[in-house]
């Protein structure tokens, strides 16, 4: 499965400009390719992993593996603070250049993320068709009620029309917010992190 993600032709099309505007910038340090980094990271954060959440959401509101639903939760929750700062660090790169704030960057970055959710909605359909619970329709509004979210995040306007509100909002009961406590709907456990201290192990959390 590792293996996967460098032959499959539909991962391979998902990811490739992702990886090719990092290896970009390896060679070319601009501070219009941190931005275009930038771009693709918050497309990364908070975009491409939710099609797999909603999967696990999705077993877990059947009353099946509910655990692992809430393991999945946390890592919703990381990627959902990972988005915030990007887009925060994206907003403050381009305060401090105001070049790049361009009619031109700012199609840039509409059509990057017009082809991350259409190839995201391709490999969506490729991995969960026939998957029961999950309306393939409904998931695809949800890739773009992402995005236009993450666009929000970033400054910029929706780019998908009548898509402002989840249209799968039974994920609310898992994460769907940045900073408030989630309790699980099965389990009825809060689900907020424990910090290891001097009197708690990894054995205690």
């Amino acid at each position: 499965m590792f293996e996967r993600g460098r032959v499959d032709p539909i991962l391979r099309k998902r990811n490739e400009s992702l990886t090719d505007i990092y290896n970009e910038f390896v060679v070319n340090p601009s501070h219009e390719n941190i931005a275009k980094v930038l771009v693709h990271s918050s497309i990364l954060e908070g975009l491409y992993f939710y099609s797999a959440f909603a999967f696990f959401y999705n077993l877990a509101r059947q009353s099946k593996m509910v655990g692992t639903s809430t393991m999945i939760s946390y890592i919703n929750r990381d990627e959902m603070q990972h988005g915030r700062f990007i887009a925060e660090l994206f907003r403050g790169h381009i305060g401090q250049h105001p070049e790049l704030n361009t009619s031109e960057f700012t199609q840039y970055v509409y059509d990057t993320f017009r082809e991350a959710v259409d190839n995201e909605i391709v490999w969506s359909k490729e991995v969960l068709s026939g998957v029961d619970g999950i309306d393939l329709v409904e998931l695809a509004d949800y890739i773009r009620y992402r995005a236009n979210k993450v666009l929000r995040l970033l400054g910029l306007s929706d780019l998908y029309e009548g898509l402002s509100e989840n249209p799968m909002p039974w994920i609310r009961a898992y994460v769907d917010n940045f900073n408030g406590t989630k309790t699980d709907q099965f389990e009825q456990r809060p689900r907020t992190y424990s910090k290891v201290s001097a009197s708690n192990g990894m054995d205690d959390l």
